[in-house]
Parts: structure tokens; C-alpha cells; sequence
């Protein structure tokens, strides 16, 4: 009876183990936890009055020990797929911008550049917007074995080179800047075009929005044809009010 007892607690103790050291549950537990955390969160602040609500701020749950756990467990596994998992999961999370994301980047790009998981970290590395993420992304651009990843993150890249060109005042410099944009949008358009985003959306087809953008409706850019009625609905076009001064106002019905 006592052997029996015996083989039954070591069996189980065995079990235990073997379920509890599987990376791909751990994870799940680590993810699963922070997220029922923050739901549980949103449900108090929101069902609490708005004069309240500054208390109820500061029960918001603590983020970083889900990602220090998230990145225990790729370091102890670097080998298995749950590794580049976690660390693209810890950019998703951290919204503070924590160190421990940056090292999640240093990882990534040391040991994952082929795994699956990369295919949407620029557009995480994007809402970053810190030195570590813009080099990252500059390297994925130039280094990926993956063409998606590397289009994703050259077009993460040119997107924030047209919004800087919008600030940035005339000369040399927004020059220089915006012939390499456009030089990039044109290869994204003619070599990436059935690149997908997350989102569904061709980066050819965004490319070619972005271009129309910088060549066509910037300030001091001859502005396209457009026809259609005036008021009175006679034909018109733009072109018919070359030389004087236009404001042309866009509005719709829904």
C-alpha cells in the first residue's frame, strides 16, 4: 500500500512539473493574467463616478511584473518559439516605455530575425517612437531575411519622414529629406505592393496615397484637375481659375 501511495504522489509530482515548465502555458498564464488584471481595471473605472475616478487611477495594475515574468521565461527558452512570442509581447504591453522593452528589442534582433513573430513588430516599434525603436527599425529595413518585415518597416520609416517633412521649414535639408521619401515610397509601390498590414491594407496601395501626397498636395505644388458644377451647375474646372486665389471646401452628407 505504502509503494502504491508511493507511485501515485511521484506520478503526480511529475505531472505537475511537466505542466507547469511548458513555456507555451506559461506564457499564456503571464498574458491571460495581465489582461483579465486590466479588464477587471476598466469595469471598476468605469462603473465609478466621474468625480471618483482619480482614486480609482491609482489601483491600475502594475504592469512590469507581468513583463519581467514574460521575459524570464524568453531568456530561460531561447530556443523555443514561445521566446520571440513573449518579447514581441512585452512591446505590445509596455506603454511606459520601460528598459525592459528596449532590451526585448536588443533580443529580437539578435536571435529572432527569422521567426514568424516578426512580421508585426514594426508597426509596435513605430508607436515606440525612442532611438531604440527608429535604429531597430532602421535595421529590419535594411537586414530582414523577411520581405514583409522589411517593407513594414521601411514604410513605418517613410511615414514618419512625411510627418516630419511637414514641420520642417525650406531648404537644403527638407529637400534632401524629401527626395529620399519619395525614393523610398517608389520602391515600396513597385516591390512591396502585396505586402499586407496588420490591418489588411496594401503598403502598395499606402505608398502610392503617400506619394500622390508629397508630390501633388504639398504647399507650393501645382495643385491636380478638379472638375465638377458650380453652384449654379454649369461645368467647371480648376484649371479655369488658374492665377487667382481659391478656396475649395470638401464636405458630404451622411
Amino acid at each position: 500500500m505504502r509503494m502504491f501511495l508511493a507511485l501515485i504522489l511521484v506520478a503526480s509530482s511529475c505531472f505537475g512539473q511537466d505542466e507547469s515548465a511548458d513555456p507555451a502555458k506559461a506564457f499564456e498564464a503571464i498574458s491571460s493574467g495581465l489582461k483579465k488584471e486590466m479588464n477587471d481595471f476598466m469595469t471598476l473605472y468605469r462603473s465609478t463616478p466621474s468625480e471618483e475616478r482619480q482614486a480609482v487611477l491609482k489601483k491600475r495594475p502594475k504592469v512590469v511584473p507581468y513583463l519581467e515574468k514574460a521575459w524570464n521565461l524568453a531568456s530561460e527558452n531561447p530556443e523555443h518559439a514561445i521566446a520571440p512570442k513573449a518579447l514581441v509581447w512585452i512591446l505590445t504591453a509596455d506603454r511606459e516605455m520601460n528598459p525592459i522593452g528596449d532590451k526585448a528589442i536588443d533580443a529580437l534582433l539578435k536571435d529572432h530575425l527569422d521567426s514568424p513573430e516578426m512580421e508585426n513588430l514594426p508597426s509596435y516599434l513605430g508607436y515606440r517612437r525612442n532611438e531604440k525603436a527608429a535604429a531597430a527599425l532602421q535595421t529590419l529595413a535594411e537586414s530582414s531575411p523577411q520581405p514583409a518585415v522589411k517593407a513594414k518597416s521601411m514604410f513605418v520609416i517613410v511615414s514618419n519622414d512625411s510627418r516630419s517633412l511637414k514641420r520642417m521649414p525650406p531648404g537644403p535639408e527638407k529637400e534632401a529629406l524629401e527626395a529620399k521619401t519619395i525614393a523610398t515610397l517608389e520602391t515600396l509601390s513597385a516591390d512591396y505592393s502585396e505586402v499586407k498590414t496588420a490591418r489588411g491594407k496594401s503598403i502598395g496601395e499606402l505608398a502610392d496615397a503617400q506619394l500622390f501626397s508629397l508630390t501633388a498636395l504639398a504647399i507650393g505644388k501645382e495643385a491636380p484637375e478638379i472638375t465638377g458644377e458650380n453652384g449654379a451647375g454649369v461645368a467647371m474646372k480648376l484649371s479655369d481659375y488658374r492665377g487667382k486665389v481659391v478656396l475649395i471646401d470638401f464636405w458630404g452628407d451622411w
